[in-house]
């Protein structure tokens, strides 16, 4: 009992440190962000982080001005 508690609290604990990392990832870009991800099955139940993404954030996304770049070259 006790070693499958420590296991679990220590599973719990990388699961936080990765998602951190993550919001840190997604929240800093300045010009453009891309997030690659494999494709789950629709059914799936994994607890993956994509899959997480898509869920929240669903489909949506903006293509932006591919031209960006310009403007800093002025």
């Amino acid at each position: 009992p006790v070693l499958k508690a420590q296991t679990e609290r220590l599973n719990a604990e990388s699961k936080t440190n990765e998602l951190c990392s993550a919001y840190v990832a997604l929240t800093r870009a300045k010009r453009a962000l891309y997030v690659v991800s494999d494709e789950l099955k629709e059914k799936s139940s994994a607890g993956h982080f994509g899959r997480h993404l898509q869920l929240s954030l669903g489909d949506e996304w903006a293509q932006g001005d591919p031209q960006w770049f310009v403007a800093e070259l002025d």
